[in-house]
């Protein structure tokens, strides 16, 4: 929780600064080359520091159990492959939300995300949602609306 909270902290600062490349005519496609970029030379580091973590527990392990490792299948790959591309496209579409509106307008719409996770949670992996989820989701997406008509009508900025 505590992770997904300052993702979306850090999240929330990048796309008003992306607001800002607005200012100064950058395209909206090279924002999302950049993000792209960055990404590719910064995740191997994460991918080093899982694979030396996992090749200690094996070594902790291997006198009790034999660890079986991860199979990359054809499905894994062009699983990768589409995951990457969506959000590809996402970062494109949010840039170019962005270059034409304030950010802080922009924000409660982007919440609508959470609707398609719980969408996509339930018809993908079959899962139930509880009375509480429920609550929380109507919560947020009657709130969504509410601050969007209020900008939207100028009441708010």
């Amino acid at each position: 929780m505590t992770c997904a909270f300052i993702g979306s902290s850090v999240g929330g600062a990048a796309f008003v600064f992306v607001r800002h490349l607005s200012v100064h005519k950058t395209h909206f496609v090279k924002i999302a080359f950049y993000f792209a970029l960055f990404s590719t030379m910064v995740s191997p580091i994460g991918a080093l520091v899982e694979l030396h973590k996992k090749s200690k527990e094996e070594t902790e392990n291997a006198e009790t159990e034999i660890t079986a490792k991860p199979r990359y299948t054809l499905e894994v790959v062009i699983l990768f492959f589409f995951v990457a591309s969506l959000f590809f496209v996402a970062q494109v579409l949010v840039n170019l939300a962005y270059r034409y509106e304030k950010a802080g307008r922009l924000s409660p719409i982007f919440n609508i995300q959470m609707i398609f996770n719980l969408l996509f949670d339930v018809i993908y992996f079959g899962q139930v949602l509880t009375t509480q989820e429920l609550a929380g989701a109507s919560l947020i997406i009657t709130c969504t609306i509410v601050i969007s008509t209020l900008k939207a009508t100028g009441t708010i900025k």
